[in-house]
């Protein structure tokens, strides 16, 4: 049988591509709303940011914006207890959320056709929670467990670890978003109710809905949460304080180290304060952290994954706040070759060599090219857009931020790592067992100092 071979076929470039733009207004409340009508995405996301950072918790009860978070969905006036797991499930809706440095986000995923009795539901939840006792207190024996379960969690040790070196201890950013056992302990029902009365507000609020709406959904929201009362203004957000701890003691680089005796292996975060969506040099740093470890290609994970085989990956992330940021590179080693691994990865990011054409555009691609595919639900662009409306930022910062990393050459890229990642601003945090890790760091020209998270 004689097979005609089939010409090659032939790649087309990709099709211009930009985030969707949400149709935007405002309620007399203050509420601001954002619809992303998505035809063809039959789960549709709402989600509401509420304008309570963190920073508005009181001192002596931190982690209370947490527990009425996650204390909301428990029962309202008209669905007490139970009744509102089962209207939930009634409606195929999955409620959930989280509380931040910027904001309390709520969000509730529903079937596009059950929108009209999901979004009500949502209404509630926020508006009315009913906080029995018995559900708060519920809700803090967890999250006390929670904390326990983090003493022995090196990753998460390590979290509160770098928090620790990083900022000032007088700082909300210092400590653990979800609160500390002694403070959390401290929090009451009523405190949890007067909490959520006086902060879960629609002014600074904005709600967000994506998916196939249909006609009637500006309708709806105005008949759930028209009504919300609107209460007080707009909330403070305070600049993160840094700590200013010196990277070098006696000519010896620092190490912070958190004792877990027995571990095998040791997580490593060199980490530093960062910058936010407005600095000029996001773009460029956002490009140089795909290079230096973003991606299997990236100089670190070639180093430590490939060409030494001491981790399955290490990572070099950065964090943008509403106010500065946050960088970090992590990683988890073998115990035996901790230290090897640490000296590696600080001799390479000293980026003696400034990055490539070919790493800048790998990075450029990477995270331009994948746009398409990140933002394909309507749950992933509602998640964009709070994460942005948490920030301050509107859902068109997307498309401007793409255009400008874009125009990021090596020479930008290298400039804004040196400015952002430079020496002083670089904290080494180890997690391991000290027993077996702190000879052989001093052997090798580091400073110890044991750090009790």
């Amino acid at each position: 049988m004689n097979h005609q071979q089939l010409p090659r076929p032939q790649i087309k470039p990709a099709a211009p591509w930009s985030f969707p733009q949400p149709q935007k207004r405002t309620l007399p409340n203050g509420l601001e709303v954002w619809t992303f009508p998505i035809p063809g995405q039959h789960v549709v996301t709402a989600t509401l940011v509420l304008d309570v950072p963190l920073g508005l918790e009181p001192r002596q009860v931190e982690g209370i914006a947490t527990i009425a978070l996650r204390t909301s969905d428990e029962g309202t006036a008209n669905h007490p207890g139970d009744e509102l797991v089962d209207a939930l499930e009634s409606v195929g809706a999955a409620y959930d959320g989280g509380a931040s440095a910027s904001a309390t986000i709520c969000s509730l995923d529903v079937p596009g056709t059950r929108l009209e009795q999901g979004l009500p539901l949502l209404a509630e939840i926020v508006q009315g929670p009913s906080y029995d006792q018995s559900d708060v207190e519920r809700h803090i024996a967890l999250r006390l467990a929670e904390l326990e379960q983090n003493r022995v969690s090196p990753p998460a040790l390590a979290a509160l670890a770098v928090r620790q070196v990083l900022f000032d201890p007088q700082a909300r950013d210092a400590r653990p978003p979800g609160g500390q056992s002694d403070t959390v302990k401290k929090i009451t029902t009523e405190q949890v109710r007067a909490f959520h009365g006086r902060h879960w507000r629609p002014g600074g609020a904005t709600l967000i809905l994506a998916g196939d709406l249909g006609e009637h959904v500006d309708a709806w929201v105005d008949e759930h949460f028209g009504a919300w009362e609107a209460g007080e203004g707009p909330a403070p957000h305070a600049v993160p304080l840094p700590r200013h701890l010196p990277v070098e003691q006696d000519g010896r680089r620092v190490v912070h180290l958190v004792d877990l005796p027995g571990a095998v292996q040791t997580e490593i975060r060199v980490s530093g304060v960062g910058v936010d969506r407005t600095s000029p040099d996001f773009a460029g740093l956002q490009v140089a952290a795909n290079a230096m470890g973003g991606s299997f290609g990236s100089r670190l994970n070639t180093l430590l994954r490939e060409e030494k085989g001491f981790t399955y990956g290490a990572h070099f992330s950065v964090a943008p706040a509403r106010h500065g940021g946050t960088w970090a590179m992590s990683t988890s080693v073998r115990t035996e070759v901790s230290v090897e691994a640490l000296t590696e990865t600080l001799r390479v990011m000293n980026l003696d060599e400034e990055f490539t054409s070919e790493e800048v555009a790998d990075a450029v691609n990477q995270i331009v090219g994948i746009a398409p595919l990140r933002y394909d639900t309507a749950g992933a662009i509602a998640s964009q857009a709070a994460t942005l409306a948490a920030a301050g930022w509107g859902p068109e910062f997307v498309d401007l931020h793409f255009r400008r990393i874009a125009e990021v050459t090596p020479t930008v890229a290298s400039a804004a790592y040196r400015r952002v990642v430079r020496p002083e601003n670089r904290h080494v945090v180890l997690v391991g067992d000290a027993e077996r890790l702190t000879a052989p760091l001093e052997a090798a020209g580091f400073q110890v100092h044991v750090l009790d998270v």
